[in-house]
């Protein structure tokens, strides 16, 4: 998608198809399930494919690009569609994916909002692509948690809900743009409270901690154990069948 939507020969209305071409390929991913056996696996190249059919213009520009960045795609795409770790990937994308697709379309231009043609033009701003960058540092991170709590985890990072004030003015301060003033620190910082956990009353902090802290088991130890179990099981069976038509 960054080759595309930063090409220089991409215009504003083709970005509208591509990001088209983009999200029926998310909604393909609804269609996965959390054990690897329906939905067959996604194309690695369904989003570029697409995007050519309608654009061969691009065909040149985007066949160089694969020459350098090919191989190591290839590569990944191997590792995560081999058969004993499909399972975990299928489950990945198939819970991020109604994710994908709301964040997908909440990328719109300000600037471009009742133009014709033009309303859904994505950003490509860092502030959105940061979003995908703190998913990737909590998958890195937590190894062996579950894709519900990563997307929590990556979410409260976002929002800084745990950011304290000191946090909150020290990245005021280094974020000041030219002009403004310790007043608009202050401003910016108020405005950052709106979603931190420290603003809301202790008793109500303390109503979720322990509210975390009684399902915690059940949604954190229990669910994922269950879910592995069921994709080990089907990868044993798929095993099992795999040495059997060897017979």
């Amino acid at each position: 998608m960054t080759l595309f939507t930063h090409n220089k020969a991409v215009t504003r209305p083709m970005i509208r198809s591509i990001m088209d071409c983009a999200e029926n390929w998310l909604d393909t991913l609804d269609k996965l399930d959390h054990l690897g056996l329906q939905g067959g696996k996604p194309e690695l190249e369904g989003i570029a494919d697409a995007v050519l059919r309608q654009f061969p213009a691009l065909r040149g520009v985007y066949y160089e690009w694969w020459k350098k960045e090919g191989p190591a795609l290839c590569a990944a795409y191997e590792l995560a569609t081999d058969a004993d770790l499909w399972p975990l990937v299928s489950a990945h994308l198939r819970d991020a994916a109604p994710h994908m697709v709301v964040t997908h379309q909440a990328w719109l231009d300000d600037d471009a909002e009742g133009v014709k043609g033009l309303e859904h033009a994505p950003k490509t701003t860092d502030k959105n692509e940061s979003m995908f960058a703190h998913f990737d540092h909590v998958l890195r991170v937590s190894q062996g948690a579950s894709v519900h709590a990563c997307l929590a985890v990556a979410h409260a990072q976002m929002m800084k809900a745990f950011e304290t004030d000191a946090g909150l003015k020290a990245r005021a301060r280094k974020k000041r743009k030219h002009g403004e003033t310790v007043e608009d620190d202050a401003a910016k910082v108020e405005a950052s409270k709106a979603t931190s956990f420290f603003a809301l009353p202790p008793e109500r902090r303390w109503e979720i901690i322990t509210a975390v802290q009684r399902k915690y088991h059940a949604l954190c130890v229990q669910q994922p154990r269950g879910e592995l179990k069921e994709m080990d099981q089907a990868s044993l069976a798929r095993k099992v069948a795999e040495r059997d038509a060897e017979f």
